[in-house]
């Protein structure tokens, strides 16, 4: 597995082991049917305090954290993550972040995009990305099925 490859100045990928694809398949089932499309759902949920209480994401945080310190960077609050879901032909405005973002997609389609400065991505469920978002940025969701993240917020290692 690669340490991260750097797209651009403004995001890195990183491979996302199968295992994890899986559990986030599962978050995917049992979270993601949700019941008031056209809604934006910004969900805090803490590790073991969530609506997912079988699910142990202390597993993930400590990869996505191990795989940002080999590359100077860490993950700011263990006990924050957040699951933030986009609906069709939704869109975020335009906003800049005090952190950097740590992107782990769950559910995506291939109209869904992040724009961050001049550039679109579009973030593949096989992978997790630290995104610049001291940069403006936005999301939106041209297709038809809902776009929903685990983001975490990070920053560089002093």
């Amino acid at each position: 597995m690669s340490v991260g490859v750097a797209v651009n100045e403004n995001i890195i990928q990183f491979d996302l082991p199968v295992c994890f694809q899986q559990d986030l398949l599962y978050i995917s089932e049992n979270y993601c049917a949700a019941d008031s499309p056209g809604m934006l759902e910004f969900k805090r949920i803490g590790f073991h305090r969530s609506k997912f209480d079988e699910y142990d994401y202390d597993e993930l945080y400590n990869f996505v954290n191990n795989r940002l310190n080999l590359l100077g960077f860490m993950l700011v609050n263990p006990m924050v993550v957040y699951l933030i879901t986009t609906w069709p032909g939704q869109a975020y405005t335009a906003h800049q972040d005090d952190t950097l973002v740590v992107h782990v997609p769950i559910t995506t389609n291939p109209h869904c995009r992040m724009l961050i400065g001049d550039n679109t991505y579009h973030l593949t469920t096989d992978n997790f990305y630290l995104t610049n978002t001291y940069k403006c940025h936005s999301a939106f969701n041209l297709g038809t099925s809902p776009r929903t993240h685990i983001v975490f917020s990070a920053k560089e290692k002093s």
